[in-house]
């Protein structure tokens, strides 16, 4: 069972709301900066399939917890369920000598690789996940933040909580948190399957990595601490251009150039959507929104005691008066906290 926390504030600066554990009682963690609580996305269709009912009910930033997302709906005979406009991902093609199997369709839900987006690849011919780039220190990181189309294809799969590390062993739920998801802050309705997915902690993200052949950002070798060392840490490798950048982007602030607090905007936008927020630098460049749209997670966390290990997300995120967005800035909190603007990407 998940037990709601407070969170622990480690020199952050604030980025709006108080963040929440995930835990079925919904009980809201202590301010960290960019906090809030949880609900399952908007379930979408995929074609020739019945949408699944959205469980969640909106809350207060306080409110209950989250609870599975709808079912979703079979794919037509023979062939995949392709997606809707707004990224519903298709369900699992049959054989052209079978009925074909039901695909899923929870907001871009599992099932084959029949129309990945421009910035996704298709993993082990079964899910479309972000599309890897390869940097110059010889890993890879994801273009972009992991997106709701994507985490929701992969909970229509049922990963098992099981098997996580000993730190995330408390982690009985891969799915959003209920009241977070319901807040006026995350994106709303059938046009948010490409937004970054929140409302997530960092061992939902962690577990999402691994499901698809990759890792949480962190070190060389596997896990890192808060670093502004490009040799210790992957994201700050990518965001920071191999240390050569201040900002994602560049060597000095840019007014808008992503989605984070100098451009105002109150919520997520589409993953890549703000073209010129990447790096210039060779090798760097396409790997989209590590500064602004959503906080990410980072495999950084301090201590391997369980909930209440203090973590760190990179990278800043939407919302006036948001922190300075540059590749140096981190949010403290803790492993089980969950907000409406902290995501995660993944690398390998």
């Amino acid at each position: 069972m998940r037990n709601s926390i407070v969170h622990f504030v480690v020199a952050c600066v604030c980025v709006g709301c108080g963040g929440q554990s995930k835990g079925p009682n919904g009980v809201s963690g202590g301010a960290t900066g960019g906090g809030g609580s949880s609900g399952h996305a908007p379930a979408e269709a995929g074609d020739n399939g019945t949408a699944g009912t959205p469980t969640a009910a909106a809350g207060a930033s306080s409110g209950s917890g989250g609870t599975r997302p709808g079912s979703g709906g079979a794919a037509s005979a023979g062939r995949s369920g392709a997606p809707t406009e707004d990224g519903g991902a298709s369900g699992k093609a049959g054989s052209a000598a079978s009925s074909g199997a039901s695909g899923s369709a929870t907001g871009g839900a599992a099932g084959g690789c029949m129309a990945c987006q421009p910035l996704e690849q298709c993993w082990n011919s079964q899910l479309c996940v972000a599309a890897a780039i390869t940097v110059p220190a010889g890993f890879a990181i994801d273009a972009t933040e992991v997106t709701r189309a994507q985490y929701a294809a992969w909970l229509a799969t049922n990963p098992a909580a099981a098997g996580q590390q000993a730190a995330c062993s408390w982690n009985s739920s891969f799915t959003p948190e209920a009241a977070c998801m319901a807040k006026t802050s995350v994106c709303q309705g059938s046009q948010c399957a490409q937004h970054p997915q929140v409302c997530v902690d960092a061992c939902d993200a962690r577990a999402y990595c691994t499901a698809v052949g990759k890792q949480l950002c962190g070190g060389p070798g596997g896990p890192t601490t808060p670093s502004t060392d490009a040799t210790k840490s992957q994201w700050f490798n990518a965001c920071s251009s191999g240390g050569v950048n201040t900002f994602a982007y560049g060597t000095s602030l840019a007014i808008g150039t992503c989605n984070d607090g100098t451009s105002g905007n109150p919520t997520t936008t589409v993953v890549g959507g703000k073209a010129d927020c990447h790096s210039s630098v060779a090798g760097y460049t396409g790997i989209f929104d590590l500064n602004g749209n959503v906080w990410e997670w980072e495999d950084n966390c301090m201590g391997s005691s369980g909930q209440a290990d203090i973590c760190n997300p990179r990278g800043a995120a939407f919302g006036s008066g948001a922190a300075l967005p540059n590749c140096a800035q981190g949010l403290p909190t803790t492993r089980a906290s969950v907000a409406d603007n902290v995501g995660f990407r993944c690398c390998q």
